[in-house]
């Protein structure tokens, strides 16, 4: 083989790599397009003129922002429990609070204002109580919420464990939740 022989082999082949980019390029901008959503889960209080400050409420927040490329429906917030090395994980639906003036009324997994459309650029918030058995306390190994498309866009671990020291700091004497009532 040649000089040439080689130059014409190189070229074929970035040819290839090439179009093969372009179409996936393509089939990912205008073809099929997915949202991205970016997610915050922060522990929150919520300051008012009247409510002095040791009184203030607390609460779990996951904030939710859509940064397109098109518009997405958020359905649910759940997370993974871990339950040991050689058991399956435990998977459960959290209810968010469905009216801050008045936490103590669920209405079931959609709660919260779910399922929720956001446009490109569009927040959205959904709010937990700041409790002592709070499921943040348990040992999660992955929360988020889901969209229309079937995806699961997660919380980063950082997050989940800055709002588990919020809760160790102020609840850190409180049992664990389920713990209370097991043998030792």
């Amino acid at each position: 083989m040649t000089t040439a022989d080689y130059a014409l082999i190189v070229s074929i082949c970035s040819g290839v790599v090439a179009a093969c980019s372009l179409g996936w390029n393509v089939w990912s901008k205008f073809i099929y397009p997915k949202p991205r959503l970016r997610i915050v889960f922060c522990a929150i209080t919520i300051i008012d003129h009247v409510t002095a400050p040791e009184d203030r409420p607390r609460y779990l927040a996951v904030n939710i922002t859509n940064h397109g490329p098109i518009e997405t429906t958020v359905h649910s917030f759940s997370v993974k429990f871990s339950r040991g090395r050689f058991k399956k994980p435990q998977f459960a639906y959290i209810t968010p609070i469905h009216d801050i003036l008045r936490p103590e009324i669920g209405i079931g997994i959609f709660g919260g204002g779910l399922p929720k459309k956001l446009a490109v650029g569009e927040t959205f918030s959904l709010y937990f109580p700041f409790i002592a058995d709070s499921f943040a306390r348990d040992p999660l190994s992955r929360a988020g919420v889901s969209d229309v498309f079937g995806r699961f866009h997660k919380i980063s671990r950082s997050d989940i464990a800055k709002v588990k020291a919020e809760l160790t700091k102020e609840f850190g004497d409180a049992p664990l939740p389920g713990m209370a009532d097991r043998p030792s």
